[in-house]
């Protein structure tokens, strides 16, 4: 299915950037000179593990749908005129 490949790769693309930004704002900083984090309140804790947390909806969420559109698909068209 096209929408599903495609689906896929934004899923899995959006979570590795999700992933990689959360490990990097773990790690960083913030009294480094020149740093600044704008994490809207947040500290930096949280701010990863919503991000990672996000990463891993966005995984589950495709494998939800290609289940239900696997389900879908293999129901039989009805044949005949309405």
């Amino acid at each position: 299915m096209l929408w599903s490949r495609s689906f896929k790769q934004f899923a899995y693309g959006m979570a590795t950037i999700l992933f990689l930004v959360s490990v990097a704002i773990f790690f960083s900083d913030p009294s480094a000179p020149g740093t600044t984090l704008n994490l809207g309140g947040l500290q930096q804790s949280e701010a990863s593990l919503l991000l990672s947390g996000i990463g891993i909806a966005l995984i589950l969420m495709y494998h939800f749908f290609s289940h239900i559109m696997r389900r879908l698909s293999a129901v039989k068209k009805m044949d005949g005129d309405w």
